[in-house]
Order: structure tokens, then C-alpha cells, then sequence
């Protein structure tokens, strides 16, 4: 019967797997807030053709960048998660 307890332990994960992907995901989220007030005053102010076309792109800007938000964390959370394995500890092997 089993205790329940884990029979490996986890590595450690290194920092730099972590940082570059939060990191980009942060810079990400910076753009896409900064896109979205854009189309959202573009958006007011539209008058001509030119500037519903703006707005527009700026707003197909901004899901673009969140798709890239949400992929970055992905790959962060994947780093944390993942890239641990279980490492075994000696013994013999049960069945």
C-alpha cells in the first residue's frame, strides 16, 4: 500500500528559464495595453476612413499581441513545470 509520499525529488529549475519567457510576456503586455488605449481614442476620435482603419489595425494589433502573452506564459509555465523530472533514488524497483 502506498504512504502517499513522492519517491523522487524535483530539480531545480534555472532562472533564466523562467525570466526570458516572463519577461517577454510582460513587454507583450505592455504593447498590447498600449494598442488597446490607442484603438480605443482612434476609435473616438474616427472621423475618416483612414482612422477606422487604424483603429482597426491597432486593434488587430493588440490580439496579436496577447496571443503572444498567452503563448509566453505557456512556455514559462511549461519551464516550470516540465523541465523538472523526477529524478529516482536508489533502491529496488517495486511493482
Amino acid at each position: 500500500m502506498s504512504t502517499g509520499q513522492r519517491r523522487g525529488t524535483r530539480a531545480r529549475v534555472s532562472p533564466r528559464r523562467l525570466v526570458v519567457p516572463l519577461g517577454g510576456a510582460f513587454l507583450a503586455t505592455a504593447a498590447w495595453l498600449g494598442l488597446v488605449v490607442l484603438a480605443v481614442r482612434l476609435g473616438r476620435e474616427a472621423s475618416d476612413v483612414w482612422t477606422w482603419a487604424s483603429a482597426v489595425a491597432a486593434t488587430v494589433a493588440a490580439i496579436a499581441c496577447l496571443l503572444v502573452v498567452f503563448a509566453l506564459l505557456s512556455r514559462a509555465w511549461a519551464a516550470a513545470h516540465d523541465a523538472a523530472p523526477l529524478r529516482r533514488t536508489p533502491g529496488r524497483r517495486r511493482l
